[in-house]
């Protein structure tokens, strides 16, 4: 039987273009992302003639998650307070100022957002979404009492994600 996923059972994880990631648990939230072009009308001396396909358009959206915690407890990890949070991470400041970015040499920073929801029913396969040169513009980072949340909206140098499964353990 296959279960209704959510993001109570994904797993967010931030890359550079180098070998730095950054993983967080999530515990609900809202994903969406936008793609395709759209089409344009043709015309002959003013009467509707056909349909051609649009200009390509970047991949655009919005992700929007609650998180039992921001930082990772890193210390039964061999880590410090001075790892990056998902802050540093997506706008490369602070700890994260290192990273180096998947985009193109010579454009603004971006990253590979990779979004894992496994199957509830552990038997089953895990959804997963990549984005590769994602580029957040703004973080809203909200403290509260029973989770922290994350929002951002974003764009990427690509025209759709990469939407695949893979078996969960």
């Amino acid at each position: 039987m296959s279960l209704t996923r959510n993001m109570r059972d994904g797993t967010l994880i931030i890359e550079d273009g180098d070998s730095n990631t950054l993983t967080l648990d999530t515990d609900e939230g809202d994903f969406s992302c936008e793609w395709g072009n759209d089409p344009r009308v043709v015309k002959q001396r003013g009467a509707l003639s056909h349909l051609r396909d649009g200009d390509e358009e970047t991949l655009s959206g919005t992700l929007n998650v609650k998180v039992s915690k921001i930082r990772a407890d890193y210390s039964s990890l061999g880590g410090s307070d001075t790892d990056p949070t998902p802050y540093d991470a997506l706008l490369q400041k602070g700890p994260a100022s290192a990273w180096d970015s998947v985009g193109t040499a010579g454009e603004p920073y971006q990253i590979k957002l990779t979004l894992k929801i496994a199957n509830p029913d552990t038997t089953g396969r895990r959804e997963v979404v990549e984005i590769d040169k994602l580029r957040v513009g703004r973080v809203t980072f909200s403290e509260g009492d029973e989770y922290d949340t994350l929002a951002f909206p974003f764009t990427a140098n690509i025209t759709e994600p990469t939407i695949t499964f893979e078996a969960q353990s």
